[in-house]
């Protein structure tokens, strides 16, 4: 590099510094907000994923970065992208706080008629950068933004396409998401697993940050004004036995099952239901003269064709679910193809066909005359075929029984391994604001369990036993003692976890703590 470029460079550098340090004397980061920073501009990841907890600044932290961006960095366009239009209106523009946190020389003329247009939420800076603030509620309208540098804040309540329409248009640039966790599944938590997984694999272009409220926020932070009423919601909470809420709005940590969810009680229950394939298959086989079997489906040819193995113990009142297939591939669902499938999984679970009763959806006709049409049901060997008779079926009724059964120790067995999927929709099945079940989440294997106590007339008069011990039982007062006293030492285990209800003890890391940002 000749003389006269080194100087240029230095030069340069000495404006940007000296623009960064104007923008500090009206901004005061917080820890969470650091961390961000660092990570953008020291670090250099290009994809970020910022998972807050509550009340940690993340929309101030990721507006002062896209602020940092613009000012610093000549002809460059900048977005924040909220959920909707008008809630980045009220947080960042109707309160001053874009206008307070640019100084005033970097505006555009310096002039703030010039430079701040409101009816396109716009602003114009005098370096020919611009910053505008955008809504994700009509995701067609995103296809044409390229922006050089894009935060998607609070994207837990995006629509499901927008990381898609976008992903082309971000190829090289900065993308920050800043929200808190979800209650549920979805397209956050599938661009989460992408992010996670990229980082495994040795990508340096991402990142991913859990900033719980007690880090995030140094007013939450030991010592800080509110960090005891923050304990005090945190032993509350677990008081009340809502840890997962704690987890999620103040930990910062993704946990399923959120105000609407319908199966609260599967978070709690989950290691009292869920069991291995091999110990359930070594169970059962013990208890097979008492066992009814169940193939339960619900058809589709254009979403996802369901289907789940159920054992049921009617003596003891207990439910068995140890398998379940779930095929969307439009190719593969055809009755034949799939009447195939469903044969080799029953034959797999239980080897005698005239022991199951295949129960299937009774608006899915088409089905079963496709069987029928066939011949598959002129052999005597076949399973008893029937259809659902959910037209004069209560699903409010159907419903409270799942939710009874799932509250109920001792009456629900799941194979972990091989219900993965309906694990996955107890887990986010939800309702909304007005108490209505969703019309558009995955419902298939949720319905194939209300068909399953429907068509199985099932009727818990029976009190279940003590829950099945994946180890092997003790049969001595003695040793179930010793087993009832282990149990109880893990639960304080998990509770201990959790740390202190005056926080202290907590042990997580401020990896740039007191550098300068």
């Amino acid at each position: 590099m000749s003389l006269r470029l080194h100087y240029a460079a230095l030069a340069k550098e000495a404006e940007k510094q000296d623009r960064i340090a104007k923008l500090h004397l009206l901004f005061k980061p917080e820890p969470g907000q650091i961390i961000m920073g660092k990570q953008i501009f020291s670090v250099g990841t290009r994809r970020n994923i910022f998972q807050f907890g509550r009340d940690s600044g993340k929309s101030f932290g990721g507006s002062y970065c896209m602020d940092r961006f613009a000012v610093t960095t000549p002809k460059t366009y900048s977005t924040a992208v909220f959920p909707e239009r008008s809630q980045g209106q009220k947080i960042l523009w109707d309160s001053g706080y874009l206008r307070d946190k640019i100084p005033q020389e970097y505006w555009y003329d310096q002039d703030y008629d010039k430079a701040f247009n409101k009816s396109e939420l716009l602003i114009r800076l005098e370096n020919e950068s611009y910053i505008q603030i955008l809504g994700s509620d009509n995701p067609d309208s995103l296809r044409g933004i390229k922006p050089d540098f894009c935060n998607f804040d609070e994207m837990r309540d995006f629509k499901s396409d927008v990381y898609d329409i976008m992903e082309a248009n971000l190829v090289g640039k900065i993308l920050n998401i800043l929200t808190t966790p979800p209650d549920t599944e979805g397209s956050y938590t599938e661009i989460v697993k992408m992010f996670k997984d990229a980082i495994k694999e040795g990508d340096t272009n991402y990142c991913y940050f859990e900033l719980p409220t007690y880090v995030a926020s140094s007013r939450y932070a030991p010592g800080g004004p509110l960090h005891a009423e923050l304990m005090t919601i945190k032993k509350r909470l677990i008081k009340r036995g809502e840890l997962a809420k704690w987890n999620r709005e103040y930990e910062a940590k993704f946990v399923p099952g959120g105000v609407g969810s319908v199966f609260k009680k599967y978070q709690t229950n989950k290691r009292h239901i869920e069991r291995s394939a091999q110990f359930l298959k070594t169970h059962l086989k013990g208890i097979s003269n008492k066992l009814s079997w169940y193939c339960i489906a619900d058809p589709s040819q254009n979403g996802t064709f369901a289907v789940l193995y159920i054992a049921l113990d009617r003596s003891a009142g207990v439910i068995y679910i140890v398998g379940e297939e779930g095929v969307s591939d439009n190719a593969e669902t055809g009755s034949l193809d799939m009447w195939a499938r469903m044969k080799r999984g029953m034959m797999s679970h239980h080897p005698f066909p005239t022991r199951w009763t295949v129960i299937y959806d009774e608006a899915a006709a088409w089905f079963y005359n496709d069987l029928d049409r066939h011949g598959v049901f002129n052999r005597d060997d076949e399973p008893e075929v029937e259809p659902t008779h959910k037209s004069v079926a209560d699903k409010t009724e159907q419903m409270s029984l799942a939710k009874d059964i799932i509250a109920t120790r001792g009456r629900l067995y799941i194979s972990r391994e091989g219900c993965s999927l309906f694990i996955q929709q107890l887990e986010n099945y939800v309702t909304n604001k007005k108490g209505e079940y969703h019309k558009d989440q995955p419902d298939d294997f949720v319905d194939c369990f209300r068909y399953f106590l429907a068509g199985a007339n099932f009727e818990p008069f029976e009190v279940p036993e003590d829950d099945l011990q994946e180890d092997m039982e003790p049969t001595s007062l003695a040793g179930r003692i010793k087993q009832r006293l282990s149990q109880e030492s893990s639960m304080t285990g998990e509770m201990e976890q959790y740390g202190s209800d005056d926080g202290e003890g907590e042990d997580h890391h401020f990896p740039y703590e007191g550098e300068d940002f």
